[in-house]
């Protein structure tokens, strides 16, 4: 639309100048033409003198009389192109009189054509703008509603994963059997008047450190020598499979795979403890690492559904602030 616009403001600016052209280019064809029959009458001047000039040469009566027809001739030919000089002499005063008239109402059309361009002009500025407006108020209702869409979706998205973690943790649960709860040796209850059962305070760990195998093993895995602390925590476990230590090799079997990259089978460890070891601090740290591992392997739908289950069952551990860190980062 604005093209076409521009294109009919041109055409209209060039309409004096192309009728002023057609006026010029007709004055000048009929000067031509004058230049041209004045051309013509020298030459027939000249021509008549060279005729008297052989008359008056001439003794002969005869050729004579025939230089006399030929000047009659040149003569009448004269006097026709003198009427036909002031022929062209009247169309070029017609001509100038037109281009006269032609040049006035010149003016006044460019003057008209300047007010009607600069109208024009102003409307199409103000189109121009009204346009901008437009797209930009578009752009920003797309934008939008592209970002209430995008936070509707994840709202969704998070609310669906909830529902499959609590979901799948049910699963689990019903599937080995009671839900995981933290077992206290009978030795450390104690009965009191009333009935009622009276729990002691946790144990502090010993500051001893642990010998033989466990503590080869433990000595390796400190110096980063994964594979042989996994041979360490192998044989302890094989000559104690329900020793003191039996949950805490167990995980760092699970760990030593861990640092070893081999995700899979460290995943497997961490669900022996779980499973062999509920209730005990081991199971809740084995369950966080299994998050872990799960993202190294970016499966991080499996991830967030471990963590979900982890705040669910254990909300009040230490594992479960670091798991609900780990859900906000891949959130």
């Amino acid at each position: 639309m604005k093209k076409s616009l521009v294109r009919v403001i041109f055409l209209l600016a060039c309409v004096p100048f192309l009728i002023q052209c057609a006026t010029k280019k007709e004055a000048r064809s009929l000067d031509l033409r004058i230049r041209n029959i004045d051309n013509r009458l020298i030459k027939m001047n000249l021509g008549i003198d060279s005729l008297k000039e052989k008359a008056a040469k001439s003794a002969d009566k005869h050729s004579l009389a025939t230089v006399q027809k030929q000047l009659a001739a040149l003569h009448n030919s004269i006097d026709g192109l003198q009427r036909e000089v002031m022929q062209v002499h009247g169309l070029l005063d017609e001509v100038n009189r037109n281009s006269q008239l032609l040049e006035s109402k010149n003016v006044t059309l460019k003057n008209e054509l300047a007010g009607t361009i600069g109208d024009i002009s102003g409307k199409m500025n103000m189109l121009t703008a009204q346009v901008e407006q437009a797209s930009k108020s578009l752009e920003e209702i797309k934008a939008e509603r592209l970002r209430e869409e995008t936070e509707r979706a994840i709202r969704k998205a998070k609310e669906a994963e909830r529902a499959a973690a609590r979901a799948k943790a049910k699963e689990l649960e019903a599937q080995q059997g009671n839900q995981l709860r933290t077992i206290e040796p009978a030795a450390t209850k104690k009965k009191i008047k009333g009935g009622k059962v009276a729990v002691p305070s946790k144990p502090k760990k010993s500051k001893t450190p642990i010998g033989g195998v466990m503590g080869k093993g433990i000595a390796r895995f400190e110096a980063k020598d994964y594979k042989g602390a996994h041979s360490h925590f192998s044989t302890y476990l094989q000559q104690n499979p329900k020793g003191t230590h039996a949950a805490e090799a167990r995980l760092y079997l699970g760990e030593c795979l861990f640092k070893r990259k081999e995700y899979e089978m460290a995943i497997l460890e961490y669900q022996r403890v779980i499973d062999e070891h509920r209730g005990r601090s081991q199971a809740v740290a084995a369950l966080l690492k299994q998050g872990l591992a799960f993202e190294k392997l970016s499966d991080t739908g499996t991830a967030k559904m471990v963590y979900y289950k982890l705040l669910d069952e254990f909300p009040k551990s230490q594992e479960a602030q670091k798991a609900k860190n780990r859900l906000e980062i891949l959130n």
